[in-house]
C-alpha cells in the first residue's frame, strides 16, 4: 500500500455477541473476541468516497480498510455472498468497496450494507436451525463464535446485522 488511507481508526463490534469485533484471520474477514492491541481488529473507516458516493437514503459511502493487512473489505454482488479482502488503492472507485450505514437501531448499532444496493446487509453468517412458530432464538449470541465469517443478507430483524461503528 504505497499511501495509507486515510480516515478514522474504529472498530466494529458485533450486536450478536458485544464481546466480538470484525477482525481478519488468516487473509479473511470474521469476528474475532475483543483484543485492544490487536490490530487485525482495528479498521480504517476512509471517508473520502462519502463526498462524491450516497446511497438512496442519501447516507455517504465509506471503504474499510483493515490496519493491520492494509487490504479492504468487499462484498459481492448477491445475497449469500461471503465478504473478502482484496488491495487497497486508494482513490480508485470500485463500488464493491464502498459500504453506508443505517439509521440507529438503538445504542448505536447499525446495519452496514452496500452503497449501491441498501437491501444487502453485512451479516454475521450461521447455519439456519429447524425453528419451530414458537422457538425464539438465543438471541444473547445467535451461534457467534470465533472465525464466524460475514455475508450479504437481506434485512431480518437480528443482531447478526447489526455493528456498532467504534471511534478510537
Amino acid at each position: 500500500m504505497a499511501h495509507p488511507p486515510h480516515g478514522q481508526l474504529v472498530k466494529i463490534i458485533s450486536k450478536a455477541d458485544k464481546t466480538f469485533n470484525l477482525a481478519v484471520r488468516n487473509n479473511t474477514p470474521v469476528v474475532a473476541p475483543a483484543e485492544s492491541d490487536d490490530p487485525t481488529q482495528m479498521w480504517i473507516k476512509d471517508l473520502q468516497y462519502g463526498a462524491r458516493t450516497k446511497d438512496n437514503y442519501g447516507s455517504p459511502a465509506f471503504a474499510l480498510v483493515n490496519k493491520a493487512t492494509g487490504q479492504v473489505l468487499k462484498h459481492g454482488k448477491e445475497k449469500g455472498h461471503q465478504l473478502h479482502l482484496v488491495d487497497y488503492h486508494p482513490g480508485m472507485l470500485d463500488e464493491d468497496i464502498l459500504f453506508t450505514e443505517s439509521e440507529d437501531f438503538g445504542e448505536g448499532f447499525r446495519t452496514i450494507r452496500m452503497a449501491s444496493d441498501t437491501l444487502l446487509n453485512m451479516t454475521l453468517f450461521h447455519k439456519e436451525e429447524k425453528k419451530s412458530l414458537f422457538h425464539h432464538s438465543d438471541k444473547a449470541s445467535q451461534g457467534v463464535k470465533e472465525g464466524t465469517p460475514l455475508v450479504l443478507d437481506t434485512w431480518h430483524e437480528n443482531d447478526n446485522q447489526l455493528w456498532k461503528v467504534f471511534t478510537l
